[in-house]
This record gives structure tokens, sequence and C-alpha cells, in this order.
């Protein structure tokens, strides 16, 4: 008796989630029309798009001070490309954040990345922000992990795409344009 339920625990942990997993589906998307739509819905154009860095290591002189705030216009140049192929119908022009927080008509993007570390492993942690208006985040992505300093670049840039492809899955979704 006891084998009879052991299987029958198994085979209800094994099959459930298949017959499960296309209605799955259909409640993430509705969860996501509800909880994003709303603030999706209005964007008719996107009017920030930045990315910050932050790095502790050896590039900066000792006893200086590290300011979380610069733009890194490599990693915002990049991310202002992605914006453009994966939000291809949504224009994007610069609105200063004291203006677009009180239009929700205009989505911002916004992503940090910082690093740790002089030599292998260097920690890296990216965290990207899609907001609009008042709500400056709607959806939150990140992701933390090791590098080379070589390879650093490479895989935050990897990590951005995913993101922003993501983002702009989810943003289209909810407004019923896909």
């Amino acid at each position: 008796m006891q084998k009879f339920g052991c299987r029958l625990l198994l085979l209800v942990f094994l099959f459930v989630p298949l017959v499960c997993s296309g209605q799955d589906d259909e409640a993430m998307k509705e969860y996501e029309k509800g909880a994003y739509g709303k603030y999706f819905t209005p964007v008719t154009s996107f009017g920030y798009i930045y990315a910050n860095r932050y790095h502790s290591g050896s590039d900066k002189h000792e006893g200086e001070e590290v300011d979380g705030f610069d733009i890194d216009q490599e990693m915002t140049d990049f991310l202002q490309l992605r914006f453009k192929n994966n939000f291809a119908d949504i224009p994007y022009e610069f609105v200063s954040p004291f203006e677009w927080a009180k239009r929700p008509e205009i989505g911002n993007l916004r992503c940090a990345i910082w690093l740790h570390g002089a030599s292998y492993p260097i920690a890296y942690h990216v965290e990207c922000k899609l907001g609009t208006g008042e709500k400056n985040k709607v959806i939150t992505d990140a992701t933390l992990r090791i590098t080379s300093n070589d390879g650093a670049n490479k895989v935050i840039k990897e990590a951005l795409d995913r993101m922003v492809s993501k983002f702009a899955l989810t943003f289209f979704r909810v407004r019923g344009e896909l």
C-alpha cells in the first residue's frame, strides 16, 4: 500500500503541471493585463532611457568618491538601441524627469549597473525598471552574477538585451498589440 501511495504522489507531481501549464499562461496574461495595462495603455512615447554605472574597482583613485548617478554613455547608447529595436513603434525623445513624472503618457526605462572588484571574479548586478508617469517602476528585472574584468561589458549588454526584450513583450502584450 505504501508503494502505491508513493507512485500516486509521483504521478500527481509529474502530470498536474503538464495539464495545468496552458492555464498558467492565460492566467499570467490576465494578471499582467490587470496589473500593468492601466499604466502602459496610455503610453504614446518614451522620454527617459538611461543607464547608470557604479564600479567599486580599481578604476577610481584612492579616496575618490564614486557617484552612483553617473550616466554610463556606452551602456545608455546600447540601451537606447535595444529600445529602438524592441519598441520600434514607440517614439523616444528626451523629456526631463521633472516633466515625465507628471505625465502618464510618457514611459521611462532606467537601468543601474553595479560592478564590484578589480580582478576575477568581478561581481555585477544589473537592475532595470520600466515605468510611466508617476508610477516610475511598473516592472523590474535584475540579474546578479560574476564575470571577468574583460568580459564585463559583454555580459552586461546581454543582460540589458534580455531585460529590454522581456519588457517589450509584456508592454505590447498588455496593450493588446501581441
